[in-house]
């Protein structure tokens, strides 16, 4: 599957026929994407070399771990939609 027929996928498809990883990029949810994974925030934070505490921020609670300015930190769009393809390609490869 290339990049391009992923995100036609997740933005085109009915709801049921998108994975839990396709349902979270389509929702820009990196927390949720995170939990979908199956991997703990330690392993997803290895497999991706994105800095633990990055990881943790993002799956934290609404009011969980505010910055400053009271706000949660959101990983950018184009990054979800990166790390979701690389997971989904990944889970392929397993089976």
């Amino acid at each position: 599957m290339i990049f391009y027929d992923f995100l036609e996928k997740v933005y085109a498809e009915s709801e049921e026929e998108k994975t839990p990883i396709m349902k979270a990029v389509a929702d820009e949810d990196m927390g949720k994407l995170i939990r979908n994974s199956g991997y703990s925030q330690t392993t997803f934070s290895r497999i991706t070399n994105i800095p633990l505490r990055t990881v943790q921020h993002w799956c934290a609670k609404e009011n969980d771990n505010p910055n400053i300015r009271g706000e949660r930190r959101k990983a950018p769009k184009y990054l979800i939609q990166m790390v979701g393809y690389i997971l989904t390609v990944m889970e392929e490869e397993e089976k």
